[in-house]
């Protein structure tokens, strides 16, 4: 039987409720769902659910209602408890259910039990088997993270630590805290989106009848879906010349990377595509228990979710016969689309060759951008034997350590870090011309970067 979105039992009405919030679980359609709901508030309101309205990029992503994740996160319950009370007086005074959506809450279920204590509450969440997570998730820390792991460390990872929102532990938790009987947490898969789009689980999720909800109107084109695999190995390899310091140029390629991702139609691939069988098998190992502990907690009998046993007997072809990934092609959109964005990441292949011995990933990337190079590769000499002396000389002092760390932490392309280390330096040694010297120069590349 085809998998597909389900609920875990039935439902409440609406009116039984002062609020409904939905959780996420992180990559489960949440920007799907909260696009929709800020294109539908006034059917909402006649539904009896009142949607406070939220910030959404060109992409049509957004956080959803972070007035009152964003504070739980930074441990400002004052400033969340009184966010979120200006929001339940705007509902109360249309008669309504307020309803909120924000993955940022997903952590947080003892403080938003808190924060709407003396209150009858609704959650709704959605879960996503974690062998179809984990590649989103990693999509997410390539995309907006600057990560430039591969695929196969970050499961390496994954497995060796766990992870509470792969194996759905935080869900477990709001059950906890709010009871079973209020929660409504869902399966969630590509198979069953496809016949039951998520927008329309979570309306009849949070108590909208059946038969109004075939009247609220569904884009066709869904919202944040995952980087192909050609766009997120772009990304990956642009991470190379991105840092911290170049957010807007970075929110610039995430935008048209995200819109080319989406018009695609590159095919999505399945994760037994991408790893071995033996970190496959790892990884079904990992989660195993802990679906089975969610099917036999949340009722979900009828779901074909967490069938490790099949997933195992499809990921035993070699991961290079299965999938060809091309990021120049994305680039190449990139490089007609949008020329000034292209020409900047090309200065910065350019200066970071300039400043540094050549990793293979940055052959591959000054290839793409037809950057001259010198093709031999040999492995920087971080520790050099005069660095190495430095150290080991009995008069050195701490401002001498951390020039020579600073100078390390540049090698290696850690620039944030070479600054911070040098400047602490400088405060130890004022009038060390060495230190000024270098303390001037990487000020000037980190100014350089970041226009």
């Amino acid at each position: 039987m085809p998998r597909r979105l389900f609920f875990s039992g039935k439902s409440k009405k609406g009116d039984d409720y002062d609020v409904v919030i939905h959780i996420g679980a992180p990559k489960t359609g949440s920007s799907a769902i909260q696009k929709f709901c800020l294109e539908n508030r006034k059917k909402l309101l006649k539904e009896g659910f009142y949607y406070p309205k939220h910030a959404m990029d060109v992409n049509g992503i957004s956080g959803g209602h972070a007035m009152v994740s964003a504070p739980l996160l930074q441990g400002n319950m004052e400033e969340a408890k009184k966010n979120f009370e200006k929001l339940l007086k705007e509902a109360k005074s249309r008669n309504a259910i307020l309803l909120l959506s924000s993955e940022g809450v997903y952590r947080f279920s003892a403080q938003f039990s808190e924060l709407t204590e003396g209150l009858s509450v609704k959650v709704i969440g959605f879960f996503r088997d974690p062998l179809e997570s984990i590649f989103s998730n990693y999509n997410q820390s390539v995309k907006r993270h600057f990560s430039k792991e591969k695929l196969s460390g970050f499961c390496k990872r994954i497995i060796k630590s766990g992870n509470n929102n792969l194996s759905g532990a935080n869900l477990l938790s709001w059950a906890d805290v709010f009871g079973d009987d209020k929660c409504y947490f869902q399966v969630y898969t590509r198979e069953g989106i496809n016949s039951v789009p998520v927008e329309k689980a979570f309306l009849r999720a949070i108590g909208v009848h059946s038969s109004r909800v075939d009247s609220f109107s569904v884009d066709s084109v869904r919202v944040n879906k995952s980087y192909t695999q050609s766009a997120l190995e772009l990304k990956r390899l642009l991470n190379y010349v991105l840092t911290e310091e170049a957010r807007e140029l970075n929110s610039k390629i995430d935008w048209f990377l995200q819109r080319y991702s989406d018009h695609s139609e590159e095919r999505y691939p399945d994760i037994t595509e991408l790893l071995d069988s033996q970190a496959v098998e790892a990884l079904c190992d990992t989660f195993e228990p802990s679906n089975k502990a969610l099917k036999e907690r949340f009722g979900w009998r009828y779901s074909s979710f967490g069938d490790y046993e099949r997933i195992k007997s499809t990921s035993s072809a070699p991961v290079a016969s299965r999938t060809i990934v091309a990021p120049g092609v994305p680039l190449q959109k990139l490089c007609e689309e949008k020329q000034e964005v292209a020409n900047k990441l090309q200065e910065l292949v350019v200066m970071k060759l300039e400043r540094e011995q050549a990793t293979f990933s940055l052959l591959k990337l000054a290839d793409l951008f037809n950057v001259p190079v010198d093709e031999s590769l040999n492995t920087p000499e971080i520790l050099t034997k005069k660095r190495l002396q430095v150290f080991l000389k009995n008069e050195a002092k701490p401002a001498d350590f951390l020039r020579e760390l600073s100078l390390m932490m540049e090698s290696v392309g850690n620039l944030s870090a070479a600054v911070r280390l040098i400047d602490r330096a400088r405060e130890l040694r004022p009038n060390g011309t060495g230190i000024k010297n270098i303390q001037s120069r990487l000020h000037e590349v980190r100014k350089a970067w970041r226009s």
